[in-house]
């Protein structure tokens, strides 16, 4: 508390001049602790959503306003920022009130029906709602931006025999750059045809925001109409074979030492086959015993065994398989010329064993006249080689960028914190020394009147025994000490307490006409 009192004495003793140069330099010491202590006390902003629909994002902010939570919008509205240490709790304070809702609305919308509603109203509504849910769960995949859902119900009518089933058409708008494969598409068939009851997949088409179908335009018997979908299921089925070989490939002969490409002929029709088998030695089903002219006769009836077995192939049946692989051969150090490797074929009988290990593991039959090549052939690995050492280059230079960035980082916050200090040690000593010039300097007659003043025990002396106090006799009369040891006292006094002297010597002096 003593040397607050003191910092405020010694401030308001300096001049005006430098009373401005001290806030100047408390604001910047100020703002540079602010700006370090950001990080550690989580002021710093973090996303609490971001891509956010108009509609979000204006809920979102309204309910942060009303809770006096500050807040920052970025990438034109979408992107909502809140102080890094209250993310994880605005999300789940906001997930109770249903935020974000996403794109359209959902189930909420059977909440603000009225009453007195015509059936009509309720079986569009439940529509509406049931595409808005749909379009936002597909929404939150990975690689979708947005979705729009479209359902078609059949009428109910207590006089058709056979109605059609429920009908679905959904809209993707992918995230740039971003791509969906088959098995993602699937995923989102089957997830609408599983929401909506007497809805198969094969009545669900799926497109992009380019009008080119991706999924779907199947016929009742599930025959492919369109080429897109059984060519993507040839890749996936030669891509499927390739990874096998090629991963057989590279345990044996190493990384980069085989390549595999793979050719599937496809059958993209529905075969039906129906078979039936007759037992002859079946059962007798009748007996007929006569006896004419004195002869006994028989007849018997056996009953027939009869199967019937129906097979049906579904399209993508593999008619043929094309398997071409191609092998590298090894190497060794030529020992006339060291440093200098040659290349060196493989043998008959390890290509035959590697052909016969990739025969079983892609599948390949001699029934279906399937189509088997493997060659051992030198591969070209001057621009592999070259590409993998401008990689090791490129690695290198980036964790030494990465390793700079991150010094530069710790010496940036380390010189900060030093600022900081040498800057408060600065400031404090600015004060001391501003103090101690501000004080004025006492002359003689003051020197030998300051016994008399009220001052501290060290330069209070014993009163003379006719001295008739304060008013009486004048001051000149007041010293018992001389004025050299009262000057000697007074200095040793302003060494130990400038500022508790330079207050006695203001209020002692205060009064007095210049």
């Amino acid at each position: 508390m003593e040397s607050l009192i003191r910092l405020k004495d010694i401030f308001f003793s300096l001049s005006v001049g430098r009373k401005f140069m001290v806030l100047i330099l408390a604001g910047a010491v100020s703002g540079a602790v602010y700006a370090l202590s950001l990080p550690l006390r989580g002021l710093d902003r973090a996303p609490l959503y971001a891509k956010l629909s108009p509609i979000d994002a204006a809920q979102v902010v309204e309910k942060l306003r009303n809770d006096g939570i500050s807040y920052r919008l970025t990438n034109g509205g979408r992107t909502v920022s809140v102080p890094s240490r209250m993310v994880d709790e605005l999300r789940l304070k906001l997930s109770q009130d249903g935020l974000p809702k996403g794109e359209g609305e959902g189930l909420e919308i059977l909440d603000k029906s009225p009453l007195g509603m015509s059936d009509f109203s309720q079986k569009v509504g439940y529509q509406r709602a049931i595409q808005g849910e749909l379009a936002r769960t597909i929404s939150a995949l990975e690689n979708v931006q947005t979705a729009r859902v479209h359902l078609v119900f059949p009428e109910e009518s207590p006089f058709l025999d056979s109605q059609d089933g429920a009908r679905a058409s959904v809209m993707l708008t992918l995230r740039p750059g971003a791509t969906i494969d088959q098995r993602q598409l699937s995923g989102i068939v089957h997830l609408v045809s599983g929401a909506v009851k007497d809805l198969k997949a094969e009545n669900v088409s799926v497109l992009d925001s380019a009008g080119r179908l991706l999924a779907g335009g199947r016929s009742k018997e599930g025959v492919y109409s369109q080429g897109n979908e059984m060519l993507e299921l040839q890749r996936d089925a030669e891509r499927y074979l390739e990874e096998k070989a090629t991963s057989l490939l590279d345990g044996v002969l190493g990384p980069g030492k085989a390549i595999v490409r793979a050719r599937v002929e496809m059958s993209d029709r529905i075969v039906r086959e129906k078979t039936e088998t007759y037992d002859p030695n079946g059962p007798i089903r009748s007996e007929q015993q006569s006896d004419a002219r004195g002869s006994a006769s028989s007849a018997k009836n056996y009953e027939v065994g009869r199967s019937v077995k129906e097979i049906v192939a579904s399209p993508g049946a593999i008619i043929r398989l094309y398997v071409s692989v191609a092998v590298d051969g090894t190497s060794k150090e030529d020992p006339n010329t060291p440093g200098v490797r040659t290349y060196v074929a493989r043998s008959e009988e390890e290509m035959s064993a590697l052909s016969t290990l990739v025969k079983e593991t892609v599948g390949f039959s001699e029934d279906r006249e399937d189509k088997f090549e493997i060659k051992n052939v030198a591969f070209d690995t001057g621009q592999r080689d070259k590409m993998m050492a401008e990689a090791a280059v490129q690695e290198e230079i980036f964790k030494k960028e990465q390793s700079r960035r991150d010094l530069l980082n710790t010496a940036g916050r380390a010189g900060s914190a030093l600022g900081i200090v040498l800057v408060v040690f600065l400031f404090t000593k600015f004060l001391k020394a501003a103090g101690n010039g501000s004080a004025p300097a006492p002359s003689s007659t003051d020197l030998a009147l300051a016994p008399a003043v009220e001052s501290p025990p060290a330069l209070s002396a014993p009163p003379p025994s006719g001295a008739k106090g304060e008013g009486g006799a004048p001051p000149a009369a007041l010293p018992s000490l001389s004025t050299a040891d009262a000057q000697a006292t007074l200095l040793a006094a302003a060494r130990k307490d400038p500022a508790g002297v330079a207050r006695m010597m203001q209020k002692k002096f205060a009064g007095r006409p210049a």
